[in-house]
């Protein structure tokens, strides 16, 4: 993963301090970061009517946005261009973008976004190198708060506490989750927040619980509460194959782990990936193995019995959370 990024934050207050370098290269891929950014940039640098020139590698072409890095204009033009999926820019252009990385154009400002944040190779080393690269993963639920709360703070919202912790606990996937369901509450209720925890509880039963949170305690072999969560993702149709992949991705982590390969080939999620070392600590490699066999096999047994499939994964979780740690 490239070194010395800066956070949210920082990169946020650079911008509005005007300190806008000409090269920026996002890592991450939480929307509600790269557009507060983003956003950030064209507003200092654009006029009202002007917009930020956005291409989107593997839908347009390298020589759209080569073709803009070489304009000449005879009047100072600035301009705001956004180069999405930018790992999947062919090689043949590496060294055209590279040299112009090294000598931008001062009336340009050029955004790299890779969304995965540990995309890694020469190229992506390079342009790191001649950039401000900025974190753009999603952040642990604490500091989401923190910035849920300046969201409201600057759209004039009253927010209470206990019904910001509903909504991160039930759409904390990403910051953009939790602000469409808080702008959803504000439409439904005139404006008045505040008078909506009623509304939060009707809604928050039918959301489906992540994913993410069932790995979370499996990994922390904590049976009771993955059992609680299976139920869940269970009573809210969540496919069985969705979540046999995760916790094979889950396993498969692990087993990198024990082979001191680094983290983050099968999973994204930044809770996940910062949990390893807790769960790698309840499992050995031995165990690892049997829960892989188990899920492997799942769901061609569940398909090939009358056993009704929640229970049957109950016993699994069990197998997996106490059995395999004797």
């Amino acid at each position: 993963m490239v070194k010395n990024l800066l956070s949210p934050g920082q990169a946020l207050k650079r911008v509005l301090a005007k300190e806008i370098a000409p090269i920026h290269a996002f890592f991450g891929e939480d929307y509600f970061f790269q557009d507060l950014i983003l956003d950030g940039i064209s507003d200092i640098v654009l006029s009202e009517s002007e917009k930020k020139n956005i291409f989107i590698m593997g839908v347009d072409s390298e020589e759209d946005f080569l073709n803009l890095f070489n304009s000449n204009s005879l009047f100072s033009q600035q301009s705001v261009i956004v180069i999405k999926n930018a790992k999947k820019i062919k090689p043949k252009f590496y060294d055209e973008i590279i040299d112009y990385c090294k000598n931008p154009s001062l009336d340009n400002y050029v955004v790299f976004i890779f969304n995965d944040p540990y995309s890694s190779n020469k190229f992506v080393d390079s342009i790191s190198n001649l950039s401000t690269c900025v974190d753009m993963r999603t952040p642990f639920p604490n500091k989401m708060k923190e910035w849920v709360k300046y969201y409201c703070k600057k759209n004039n919202f009253i927010l209470p506490d206990s019904t910001l912790n509903d909504l991160v606990d039930n759409y904390g996937d990403n910051i953009n989750n939790v602000i469409n369901e808080i702008d959803k509450l504000y439409l439904h209720s005139l404006g008045k927040i505040e008078d909506v925890n009623l509304s939060i509880e009707l809604n928050t039963h039918k959301k489906e619980s992540q994913v993410w949170k069932l790995m979370d305690f499996v990994g922390k072999k904590n049976t009771a509460e993955s059992i609680n969560v299976y139920t869940q993702l269970y009573n809210n149709n969540t496919p069985m194959i969705k979540i046999l992949l995760n916790l094979l991705d889950l396993f498969k982590e692990l087993i990198n782990q024990k082979l001191k390969i680094k983290e983050g080939k099968f999973i994204r999620n930044k809770i996940i990936l910062r949990n390893l070392n807790i769960y790698g600590r309840k499992f050995s490699a031995e165990q690892i193995l049997k829960a892989v066999t188990l899920l492997r096999d799942c769901d061609l047994i569940i398909k090939s019995t009358s056993i009704s499939e929640k229970y049957f994964f109950y016993t699994i979780l069990v197998e997996i959370c106490e059995v395999t740690g004797e």
